[in-house]
């Protein structure tokens, strides 16, 4: 015996439901990646804030500033000093006592005070966790390993900590400061819009200006407007991850 099989397919009605369906399923996706990106914006401001206090707090028990400080091995295990590249510090190492957590480049021991001051931190109870207080290598691009000589953030990047005498591309501001960086210090970890973000969210929002600014348009072209501090502005045109914040110790 045989039957008659009729096929139904999905009326309009259905159709429209099931595309609603897949609207709501792909904008809930799209909105949960642009919260978590923005959550992930917004740690770098938390995360400095956490490190101003810790570099305050040390100086106040010190009376020194962390990787400047002259007389760290009177509190810490010494090493062989300066230290050599890629070692794994047992030890830490005394800074200069100038009052400047000194930047000189990203592989010399010898004037690495931007590293040890972390490992200073580290050692004082004031940050988790441990760092070398060395270069991992020789070679600027792998010289860095987030988590280990610096800390890492939330962007899959690094922060540096550093001292500006009055930088022409940090538009002449004096003082130390944190830099968030991208997976090496050739990398940025922000888009222009994403830096406004923050400096507008926390700060005046200029790039030129404030205690969260941007490098100049000279050193990084396209995330500030100008070298002019008063007039530079964030160029929101453009889409690619090319500035590096600074967040000022003050």
């Amino acid at each position: 015996m045989s039957q008659n099989l009729k096929k139904h397919g999905f009326s309009l009605v259905e159709l429209a439901i099931v595309l609603v369906i897949i609207g709501l399923i792909t904008g809930g996706i799209l909105t949960g990646q642009d919260l978590i990106k923005a959550s992930e914006v917004n740690s770098l401001y938390a995360d400095t804030n956490k490190y101003k206090v810790a570099v305050n707090t040390f100086k106040l028990k010190y009376n020194a500033l962390p990787g400047d400080m002259a007389n760290a091995t009177a509190y810490w295990t010494a090493e062989t000093c300066p230290g050599a590249v890629g070692g794994n510090a047992t030890g830490t190492c005394n800074g200069n006592g100038d009052g400047q957590i000194a930047f000189s480049d990203w592989v010399t021991p010898a004037t690495n005070e931007y590293f040890r001051a972390w490992e200073h931190l580290s050692l004082a109870g004031l940050l988790p966790g441990g760092y070398t207080g060395l270069p991992a290598t020789a070679t600027i691009a792998t010289a860095v390993v987030a988590g280990s000589n610096l800390p890492a953030h939330r962007m899959n990047g690094f922060f540096s900590m550093g001292y500006s005498p009055g930088w022409s591309w940090t538009f002449s501001m004096y003082g130390h400061y944190f830099q968030a960086y991208g997976t090496t210090p050739y990398a940025f970890p922000l888009t222009p819009v994403e830096a406004a973000s923050i400096d507008s969210k926390f700060d005046d929002g200029k790039p030129g200006t404030g205690t969260i600014s941007a490098p100049n348009a000279t050193l990084v072209a396209g995330c500030s407007s100008s070298d002019v501090a008063s007039t530079a502005t964030y160029t929101l045109t453009g889409t690619s991850a090319i500035c590096p914040l600074l967040f000022w110790l003050k």
